[in-house]
């Protein structure tokens, strides 16, 4: 769910960069944030890297980097793109 949320996030602040006109001193700056808040949006989304822990829960996490570590925190987590094992 929160997944959704935050592509959906991701995509309206390029959106809104896209179509909202700014000083001509943040022209080179937009044209960078655009693409990447619309490569964000569709990372997070398709490979899902923030997913919720319920209550009395751990999850087991290993990020596409290598990492390992556990959460057993009740909430939010990131799993950096990677697999998460409860």
């Amino acid at each position: 769910m929160i997944s959704i949320f935050m592509t959906t996030l991701f995509l309206i602040i390029a959106l809104v960069l896209a179509f909202v006109k700014f000083p001509e001193e943040f022209g080179g700056l937009k044209r960078i944030l655009v693409p990447v808040f619309t490569a964000l949006g569709i990372l997070t989304g398709s490979l899902g890297a923030v997913s919720y822990n319920d209550a009395g829960y751990c999850q087991h996490v290993r990020t596409i980097f290598g990492t390992e570590s556990s959460v057993c925190t009740t909430g939010w987590y990131s799993s950096g793109c990677g697999n998460a094992t409860a």
